[in-house]
């Protein structure tokens, strides 16, 4: 404790530094100390705390327990919108989105309390009142699924919204999401909506990735063979979450999709040996892994045929 408390100030610490002993302090040691120096940035304003460094203030203390955290996650669910829309992406700056994602990711009954009351505060019908049901629902609560499937039909709305409904209502085993998936999967755009259809079909991969429903599994395929790289990658990525055994056929077709290059090196020779790592570690004795196996032992990739042989020798043992 004593040397992670030396990070909490000094001039040669960077905020980001100090930031990050006060968390380790107050998450992993319970310091009280710790504690009272993350609550003093949760105040904005000229002198204050950055906007950013207020979420990340606030998120280190919800997840202490901490109801000065919950408190700004109160007042940040009455935000409104930034640029037309809430912002679900951990990138941009939104205090609605940044209190909503957290609620998603880290359920609970005050995360749920929060929501309730925001919710009952809201005017029937709007983008902020679906957004709110989709948290609660991620967090287990079923009680407004009528509302989310409402905002899978809301063609108006952000397309991030309607992904999000369809995430949330298969968490209670409802797959009515998935033609709406469908649907924004063939999305097209013009020249200058060319860049948002593509995030849509990416959102829509990686939604599929997180439903591990076998019923999804033709969109994840024609996404593979999507005319961008990062789709193909997104797509590849979805089929790697899944645990369904059903996905080992396409699986086995990605293993001849090329998912592009970076500048550190190949995509597709790492997507490749990736799928066949998982194969060996969640299907290696499964029937329909024999094809799989069959295709990595003919790939032109050392690594990949390596692995493939180990399947083989696995699935006949």
């Amino acid at each position: 404790m004593d040397t992670l408390r030396k990070f909490t100030t000094g001039m040669l610490n960077s905020d980001e530094i100090k930031q990050a002993a006060q968390r380790g302090l107050l998450l992993e040691f319970g310091d009280k100390e710790a504690g009272e120096q993350v609550a003093k940035s949760l105040k904005g304003g000229m002198f204050g705390a950055k906007p950013r460094e207020q979420r990340q203030a606030a998120e280190t203390l919800m997840l202490a327990g901490d109801e000065r955290g919950y408190e700004w996650a109160t007042e940040a669910l009455k935000a409104k919108r930034k640029g037309g829309r809430f912002s679900l992406s951990k990138g941009e700056y939104d205090p609605f989105g940044d209190a909503l994602r957290f609620m998603m990711l880290h359920p609970g009954e005050r995360s749920t309390q929060v929501l309730r009351d925001a919710l009952a505060k809201t005017k029937g019908g709007d983008e902020r009142e679906a957004l709110l049901a989709i948290a609660m629902a991620n967090a287990g609560d079923a009680s407004e699924l009528a509302r989310v499937r409402d905002a899978l039909g809301q063609k108006k709305w952000d397309d991030t919204y309607r992904t999000q409904a369809a995430i949330a209502l298969a968490r209670h085993d409802d797959f009515s999401g998935l033609p709406v998936l469908a649907e924004l999967s063939q999305k097209k755009g013009g020249f200058l909506k060319k860049v948002d259809t593509e995030e849509v079909r990416e959102e829509v991969a990686q939604a599929l990735g997180e439903i591990d429903n076998e019923a999804g599994l033709p969109i994840l395929v024609s996404l593979l063979a999507d005319a961008e790289a990062a789709t193909r990658r997104d797509a590849a990525y979805a089929l790697l979450d899944m645990t369904n055994a059903a996905a080992l056929p396409a699986l086995t077709s990605a293993l001849g999709v090329d998912f592009g290059e970076s500048e550190e090196g190949s995509y597709t020779i790492s997507i490749h040996a990736r799928i066949v790592r998982r194969a060996l570690a969640v299907h290696a004795k499964h029937p329909s892994a024999g094809e799989l196996w069959t295709k990595g032992v003919a790939s032109p990739y050392a690594q990949v045929r390596f692995l493939a042989l180990v399947g083989q020798q696995q699935g006949s043992s």
